[in-house]
């Protein structure tokens, strides 16, 4: 019998139907009666010794290979440093190519002297000329007499402090 036949019992009642639950608990009982009186044969002392020693063994052989790192993943950090290293050693003390310098020596600069004084001479003519169009039509905007927006600004400030009856309200 159960330690304590009444929680089995109430425990049983919350998942079955008290008829079901009269018999499950009657089941088992007759299997711990029957498991009292066919105790199972305790192993050899030589069984359970050659068990302990396998598991130690398979534990030591467990954390003799979890300490090591496998060999493939050392040469391949290995030839990885390796390739690192030679690249920044190669771009810091290789020899230094600079096209530029070889182009320049090549040619003459002489030879593609163009004179630009005439064009920008011309140039100077249109932009003028466009200016002047401009400040026909937006005389008020491009005009150099027209006030600076700093003394426009001064002027309302002035014109609002002059005018203080509004804001006295």
């Amino acid at each position: 019998m159960p330690e304590n036949p009444e929680q089995l019992k109430a425990l049983l009642d919350s998942f079955l139907d008290p008829e079901s639950a009269g018999k499950a608990a009657e089941d088992i009982d007759r299997g711990l009666d029957l498991l009292r009186t066919h105790p199972a044969p305790a192993p050899h002392p030589e069984r359970i010794a050659s068990i302990k020693r396998d598991l130690q063994n398979r534990l030591a052989a467990q954390t003799r290979s979890s300490r090591r790192i496998p060999a493939w993943i050392g040469w391949t950090g290995c030839a990885a440093a390796l390739v690192l290293a030679t690249t920044l050693l190669t771009l810091t003390y290789g020899p230094q190519f600079h096209p530029t310098q070889q182009v320049t020596e090549a040619v003459d600069p002489a030879q593609w002297k163009i004179d630009t004084d005439p064009v920008l001479s011309g140039m100077t003519k249109e932009l003028e000329g466009e200016l002047e169009t401009i400040l026909t039509i937006h005389p008020d905007q491009y005009n150099s007499d027209a006030p600076d927006p700093i003394e426009k600004l001064q002027q309302e400030l002035k014109l609002m402090a002059s005018t203080d009856d509004f804001w006295k309200g």
